[in-house]
């Protein structure tokens, strides 16, 4: 329940995000984050 109330804002958030931006472009987003944090992670160790 509490869970929810604190994630309401987000998926609100991900709702607009969806709308404006098209999905193929938030995937790329997506993929591109994941490698940038994988990428920063293995040169930093």
């Amino acid at each position: 329940m509490i869970l929810g109330l604190l994630l309401k804002p987000f998926s609100i958030a991900a709702d607009v995000i969806l709308a404006l931006v098209p999905k193929k472009l938030l995937l790329l987003a997506i993929i591109l984050l994941i490698v940038a944090i994988y990428y920063g992670y293995t040169y930093e160790f």
